[in-house]
């Protein structure tokens, strides 16, 4: 059974609120198997504990930050690192409190979320000299949400960069019941008055005072008249004193709280809300879905729209006065039969948990010296394409649009391009910021020999996780390769390697330690099939008759591909009917390119750049030849002798990659006139395509048996973190 992902909930109070209100509304609706809510209370009982507990939250006690700050801060960092929390999400009126924000982030919590609440700071002196101290501690949020434009503006500033979480509501709840109206219309005795209704604690912020003032003159206009207070707080006894002085005391209905909104609504005939600040209130959205006319102080976001039974009013008592006066002339009440869905929590409550998803999946950097269409690459598309983790590719060049178009169409990846080293603090500048800006939990290197530097810049960056990956095996050392391999053992925590050879060569006696993770590939897609071999040679204008030679790979050094047009200048020599087929991209392609011209075979000589078709082009060859001066595995030679080719490869390919004897000749690449007499030999005689694909599965090649191999890697990585709270 899945585990569901927690967040850990902070600013929910004792009383209930507009925070208190938006906060249950999700959790209530959001599938908790998937993600659970803990929350944090400073108060001997929350608001909606029992609630809370029923549905599977857990309510952690903690001291005041105010009365005990310091117990406060040791307690909240315990329940944080306990409860290996990678989402804090914290729910802020003012940045007065930023106390969690500090804590989180010494934590190290992955994602901190801060969500503006409000657009004003509380009444206070202190309060507001606190909120302005305690700004720039904003800063070190990961995440920023408000429930409104102008919210988010007040908290964040006004060219700063939030999401809006809207305050969603159970339109099913709250919506039109005459039932519920009359039965508390009953229990009020007010069956037939006309009921004002107000909703918010008692307190200078939702400016009950000057609703009073109004309601006196209205029903001074008007004496079937009713306004009715629901809540509670710090002005109560004010308040009540006040409706006393106005002589309207017994007009006037203190309700209390009450955990059914939905009722108290129903019995309103107007719903007023005069604040002098607010973030996006949640009653305004529930007043509007059960029918009520609404009118809203004009320092209210006019987000909180989503009916026509909207007026939005500057404090002015008199033209408070006036208007409600109109609409109870005219009995002006319009159906609400085009509610904007946006605040329906069934579809809001989803959204949210997928935000939720996405922060909590493990963020990824796979860091490559180039993007094109090798090997490395071949291994990211076959084992990355998933939903579970959030991949981004680092590479210094991008070697082919087509791959780059696919990471970041078909895979949704990120890819930054940083350039070459020769600029070496330019370049560290913007690896240091993607690492910043991203938060990877993994840093992945494929850069073998040049791992250790992305890996020391993760480091001292603060990732937890820095995978050095081999991915080819050379004899010949170097001073520069000795020092390399040693940076790379510091500076990485985690090995890895696609054979184990090449695991041998970059961890020397630690080889063992190193998982290796093959290249595996979709097997079933390099099956022969004769009609796709003769499309494909149309395309490329082959002849039937003619005997294709072919290569893949990076026209770098490495894969030695001059030495394959050497000797295909003295085959060709000898028959005219050999053709050479060269696939991929790089930095030697001129090179090749100039010394076909110059061997007079660029009739005979087709380039290809990287391609998403190379089951088929492989199909149409007749001989690969793979004579690379050293590699870590060689995954194009495992597609050749699964689509039946006849491979010459040289010694420097690891035993690894040879599934079929008879398939495979190594040969030295010391020794030209070798590699022409045994071409020869097999173009003489050639034979069946088909080969034993279960001898493959048994290999290990199958993508099908293997393919969240790497996730999997990943996912054991961050449990383990979570697990044992360090690396080892």
């Amino acid at each position: 059974m899945e585990v569901p992902i927690r967040i850990l909930i902070i600013g929910m109070h004792d009383k209930i609120g507009g925070v208190e209100t938006f906060l249950m509304n999700y959790y209530r609706n959001i599938d908790r198997n998937k993600v659970q809510f803990d929350f944090i209370s400073i108060y001997d009982k929350l608001c909606f504990e029992d609630e809370i507990l029923q549905l599977g939250g857990k309510v952690y006690k903690i001291p005041s930050e105010k009365k005990h700050p310091v117990k406060y801060y040791k307690m909240l960092k315990n329940i944080i690192k306990d409860g290996r929390y990678r989402i804090v999400h914290i729910n802020m009126l003012s940045a007065a409190n930023s106390i969690p924000i500090i804590v989180a982030k010494k934590c190290n919590v992955k994602n901190i979320i801060i969500h503006s609440h409000n657009t004003n700071t509380p009444k206070g002196c202190m309060r507001k000299i606190l909120d302005f101290v305690s700004r720039p501690i904003l800063k070190k949020g990961t995440e920023f949400w408000a429930c409104s434009e102008k919210a988010g503006k007040w908290l964040f500033g006004p060219k700063s960069n939030f999401q809006i979480i809207n305050n969603a509501i159970d339109y099913e709840v709250f919506k039109k019941d005459e039932i519920k109206r009359e039965k508390i219309r009953k229990e009020l005795n007010i069956e037939n008055k006309i009921v004002l209704g107000n909703i918010g604690r008692f307190s200078y912020q939702k400016n009950q005072e000057f609703l009073l003032e109004v309601f006196e003159k209205v029903h001074n206009i008007n004496k079937n008249t009713k306004l009715i207070l629901v809540g509670e707080g710090e002005l109560e006894k004010k308040l009540r004193e006040k409706a006393k002085l106005l002589n309207i005391d017994k007009e006037v209905i203190f309700y209390g709280t009450t955990n059914h909104v939905e009722e108290i609504l129903n019995c309103f005939d107007i719903f007023l809300l005069p604040s002098r600040f607010e973030g996006l209130p949640v009653t305004g959205i529930e007043a509007q879905a059960v029918g009520n006319i609404c009118l809203f102080s004009s320092n209210i976001s006019q987000e909180v729209k989503i009916s026509e039974n909207c007026y939005f009013i500057e404090l002015n008592e008199e033209h408070w006065t006036n208007l409600i006066i109109k609409i109870v002339q005219k009995n002006k009440v319009k159906e609400n039969n085009n509610i904007n869905q946006a605040y329906n929590i069934k579809s809001a409550s989803k959204l949210l948990e997928k935000k939720y998803f996405d922060l909590n999946k493990i963020k990824v950097a796979e860091v490559l010296y180039g993007l094109g269409n090798g090997g490395v690459e071949t291994v990211l598309k076959n084992y990355l394409n998933t939903k579970k983790i959030d991949v981004s590719i680092i590479t210094q060049t991008i070697d082919s649009v087509d791959t780059k178009e696919f990471f970041e169409k078909k895979l949704k990846m990120k890819i930054y391009e940083v350039g070459k080293k020769k600029n070496l603090i330019k370049y560290t500048k913007r690896l240091r910021k993607i690492y910043k800006n991203n938060r990877f939990d993994i840093v992945h290197c494929h850069m073998t020999l040049g791992n250790w530097y992305p890996n020391f810049i993760a480091s001292i960056s603060g990732i937890e996780f820095r995978i050095s990956h081999s991915h080819f095996a050379f004899e010949r050392e170097t001073f520069k390769s000795v020092i390399y391999k040693k940076l790379g053992m510091i500076f990485s925590n985690k090995y890895m390697a696609c054979s184990k050879d090449a695991a041998i060569y970059l961890f020397g006696k630690d080889y063992k330690k190193a998982f290796i993770l093959k290249n595996k590939i979709n097997i079933n897609k390099f099956i022969f099939s004769e009609d796709t071999r003769n499309k494909k040679r149309e395309e490329l204008n082959i002849k039937i008759d003619d005997i294709i030679i072919g290569n893949i790979g990076r026209m770098i050094q490495q894969k030695n591909q001059e030495f394959i047009v050497d000797i295909f200048k003295k085959l060709h020599t000898d028959n005219r009917n050999f053709k050479l087929l060269l696939i991929g991209s790089g930095e030697l392609k001129e090179k090749l390119i100039k010394k076909i011209e110059d061997y007079n075979l660029k009739a005979d000589v087709i380039i290809l750049e990287n391609r998403n078709d190379i089951n088929e082009l492989l199909m149409a060859m007749d001989i690969f030849v793979f004579p690379s001066i050293f590699e870590g595995l060689g995954i194009a030679v495992v597609e050749a002798q699964l689509s039946g080719l006849q491979c010459f490869i040289s010694e420097y390919v690891p035993r690894e990659a040879i599934i079929y004897d008879d398939r495979c000749n190594i040969v030295s690449i010391e020794n030209q006139e070798k590699w022409i007499s045994k071409i020869y030999s097999y173009a003489a005689c050639r034979r069946s395509r088909s080969v034993d694909m279960e001898k493959a599965r048994k290999a290990g090649y199958s993508l099908e048996d293997g393919r969240d191999d790497l996730i999997n890697y990943y996912g054991n990585l961050q449990n383990y973190k979570e697990n044992n709270n360090e690396i080892k």
